[in-house]
């Protein structure tokens, strides 16, 4: 009987709301109530701290009463004496991430006596390493942290692979090894999605169990099949009767899997039709790039200045804060720089005879990049200030910190650019990253140089260049139109 109301009454709170029968005589709650009372399906009517919780099925509830009439949830220290208790009778069922290992879910789902089951994905983990920080500064125990999570892909991937057409695993084993696990994931998932819709709509697959699909089936396939396709993927229910939507990046991220999918067997010449390849991806609408303005850059330094705008409890920190802020601000619309990459600055990165510091771009490589007069006035102001405060331990080396004495976090400086930015303009929402496009902005209109803009910004490729910023140059051109006339009027 899975049901959120179960952990949602399983969690301590500090206060809930409470009907008027729950309270004691004297109404005084912090002495206890008479009785806790759920609003959902189930109500607690029994605990035991550290052992057991007993839940009733509440008869008032409005909606789907559960099927049971008492449920005990247990307390099991660890995954593996919950296993145990799963094998021996003692539970009847295990839920949630963390419950058990992903090995202990392998075994038991081969288990004729166990039935075990996957919910679909409902969030994305993201790791972002700080590589200007202790132990992660090694190179190695950033590796270590990787391959631990690649293992744990590899083995969702293996699962998932048994499940699709048998001839798929050749074209995974045939797949680059650059091409991380995750990446393999997706696309496992993405032909895991093809191959159900081919089944529903195909009368020759529907006769097949989904891992019984051979290989001719490549060939049956049309481009009509996959454009169907590619309309279906607008909007459909999936196993657990949840619309999904997909846009047109969703799209093209799909129909590049089945592209590379289809070129596989295509290339090997163990299919004769390559259908995928005819259909055109779907058209995407480049976003504009949001930037300030030169005048409302001016208003935007004057007003951290000057702290006009705020409020008054925002103007008690203001007062504390105004000269790292000044700094901050003026270093992110100076350079370009990333705010991974600000935050991550060390007192020592900084050389200001030679004018530039020493930034950790994306990928852990080390660059330099060069600032004028008015970045060093603002960071040699709020260095005089920053040798005055005493950091923290372990924040010594850090040059930006926070109120409370540590290195000041990427969160921090989202939040700083939000309070100052939106006084400034409440059209565009403007974010540190759009710091950095005002600066390449400005730079690619200043030199029209594309490649030293790339080589500022820290793109690796100056294709990621061109596409953000190909309609400026568009824009030169048609001002140079404008400007020759032919006769005068």
């Amino acid at each position: 009987p899975y049901n959120l109301t179960l952990k949602e009454l399983s969690i301590a709170r500090p206060f809930r709301i409470l009907a008027p029968s729950g309270f004691l005589d004297n109404k005084d709650t912090s002495k206890g109530i008479k009785a806790p009372v759920g609003s959902g399906p189930w109500k607690l009517i029994e605990t035991k701290l550290g052992e057991y919780d007993i839940f009733e099925r509440n008869e008032y509830y409005w909606g789907q009463k559960p099927k049971y009439k008492y449920v005990k949830v247990l307390v099991l220290p660890d995954a593996n004496s919950r296993i145990i208790a799963l094998e021996t009778g003692k539970i009847d069922m295990l839920l949630g991430e963390g419950s058990f290992t992903i090995e202990n879910f392998v075994r038991l789902s081969k288990s004729k006596d166990i039935a075990a089951y996957k919910s679909e994905p409902r969030v994305t983990n993201m790791i972002a390493f700080n590589t200007a920080r202790n132990n992660t500064k090694d190179v190695n125990v950033r590796k270590a942290v990787i391959m631990a999570v690649n293992k744990e892909n590899i083995i969702k991937l293996r699962e998932l692979l048994d499940t699709l057409p048998s001839f798929c695993k050749m074209y995974f084993r045939g797949m680059n090894d650059t091409i991380s696990s995750r990446t393999k994931l997706a696309y496992a998932l993405d032909l895991k999605l093809f191959f159900t819709f081919i089944m529903k709509n195909n009368s020759y697959c529907a006769k097949f169990e989904m891992h019984e699909i051979p290989m001719d089936i490549l060939d049956m396939i049309s481009r009509e099949d996959i454009e169907e396709y590619l309309e279906y993927l607008s909007l459909y229910t999936n196993s657990y009767d949840n619309e999904v939507i997909n846009d047109e990046r969703g799209k093209s991220r799909k129909l590049a899997s089945l592209r590379s999918f289809y070129n596989y067997y295509f290339r090997n010449e163990l299919i004769k039709t390559n259908p995928a390849s005819l259909v055109p991806m779907p058209k995407l609408h480049e976003k504009e790039i949001v930037r300030l303005e030169p005048d409302e850059v001016a208003t935007l330094l004057d007003q951290v200045e000057a702290g006009t705008n705020l409020t008054r409890k925002q103007m008690t920190y203001h007062n504390k804060t105004v000269v790292r802020d000044m700094a901050l601000l003026t270093l992110l619309l100076g350079t370009g720089i990333r705010v991974s990459e600000c935050v991550g600055l060390d007192i020592n990165d900084i050389d200001f005879p030679n004018g530039r510091l020493k930034v950790r771009r994306k990928g852990g490589y080390e660059d330099v990049v060069y600032f004028g007069e008015e970045v060093d006035k603002a960071l040699k102001d709020y260095l005089n200030e920053r040798n005055q405060i005493i950091p923290m331990e372990g924040h010594e080396n850090a040059f930006f910190l926070s109120m409370q004495n540590r290195r000041i976090t990427v969160r921090s400086v989202e939040k700083l650019v939000k309070k100052y930015a939106s006084n400034v303009t409440s059209v565009k929402k403007i974010t540190p990253h759009k710091l950095r496009s005002t600066f390449g902005t400005n730079l690619y209109q200043e030199t029209g140089d594309i490649y030293l803009v790339a080589d500022v910004l820290g793109h690796k490729d100056v294709n990621t260049t061109r596409k953000h910023y190909a309609a400026m140059k568009d824009e030169h051109k048609r001002k140079a139109a404008k400007a020759v006339k032919l006769r005068e009027e």
